[in-house]
């Protein structure tokens, strides 16, 4: 029930697991920006990074920031029973060799329409999602994406509303 607002726009990342650093368990946060977030403040919310690992991400909430929840550069997260809304490019985000595993994820309204940006969720560059039971409603480019030799397992996914398509894959994206 700890709810961590910022008043100003970002400049830092809220939660940062890095440098092969592991935690056991975030569970019950709200992170929100007063704003919604543009790209020249393109922070995250949850992020395991460089191979940081948090091991369970659960009941937290996250709403205008840039990236919601990500793992990159070979971290990794489990995340489930979340709810991310107004995202810009990504609100749950697998970039290069990082990996996330989640169930019941409810994402709506990712978008940034002034650079044609704002998925879901996406894998790409080797990232990797393994995603079940979860929803992406009224993102701008797409619901579900695999991009650029990245890769999802989207298994009981619901996207609708979206501006753009439901499930993407490009540029050697695969989708399972």
């Amino acid at each position: 029930n700890c709810i961590i607002t910022v008043a100003g726009v970002p400049t830092f990342d809220a939660f940062a697991v890095t440098n092969g650093y592991q935690l056991g368990v975030i569970a019950g946060f709200s992170f929100t920006l007063a704003a919604k977030a543009e790209m020249a403040n393109n922070a995250t919310a949850i992020l395991a990074t460089n191979g940081g690992k948090i091991l369970d991400v659960r009941n937290c909430v996250v709403d205008n920031w840039y990236y919601s929840i990500a793992a990159r550069d070979g971290g990794y997260l489990a995340v489930h029973d979340c709810v991310t809304s107004n995202a810009g490019d990504v609100s749950i985000w697998a970039f290069c060799g990082g990996i996330i595993s989640g169930y019941n994820i409810t994402v709506s309204s990712t978008y940034d329409s002034t650079n044609n940006l704002g998925y879901g969720y996406q894998a790409e560059y080797g990232g990797v999602l393994n995603i079940h039971d979860s929803t992406a409603t009224t993102c701008y480019r797409g619901g579900f994406a695999v991009l650029s030799n990245g890769t999802g397992r989207y298994y009981n996914c619901t996207s609708s509303g979206n501006v753009g398509s439901g499930f993407v894959a490009q540029a050697g994206g695969v989708k399972i």
